[in-house]
């Protein structure tokens, strides 16, 4: 009897086209069949940030939304604010609380199930 052990990265290095496998069968017996191997649609993640609030007072709190366009569920965040990491998590809102009055930024990484990411 003969036995292979899965190889983990057979996935990565099969091409694009057609290809034609036969097997001989120690009864003498063969076996044929061809595949065709398309490429797959490349992963894409396209998402906005959405603003609540505005800093123009120490009392106003702001929090950030990702609105998603395109991606596959579910996502990770990684959060950044005047460019500086603040939140990791599977999160689609920030709270940033009560922001010092001025100008801020606001971005998010988005990685979705596929590794596909964007920033926004």
């Amino acid at each position: 009897m003969y036995k292979t052990a899965p190889d983990r990265n057979a996935r990565r290095r099969i091409q694009t086209g057609l290809f034609l496998v036969a097997l001989m069968l120690g009864s003498g017996c063969l076996g044929a069949t061809d595949e065709i191997v398309e490429q797959p649609e490349p992963s894409v993640v396209i998402a906005s940030v959405v603003i609540e609030g505005s800093p123009t007072t120490a009392s106003h709190l702001i929090i950030a939304n990702v609105v998603i366009e395109e991606g596959t569920a579910p996502y990770i965040a990684n959060w950044r604010l005047d460019g500086a990491l603040v939140q990791t998590s599977n999160s689609l809102t920030y709270d940033a609380g009560f922001l010092s009055v001025g100008t801020h930024t606001i971005e998010v990484e988005l990685t979705d199930s596929r590794g596909a990411s964007a920033v926004s």
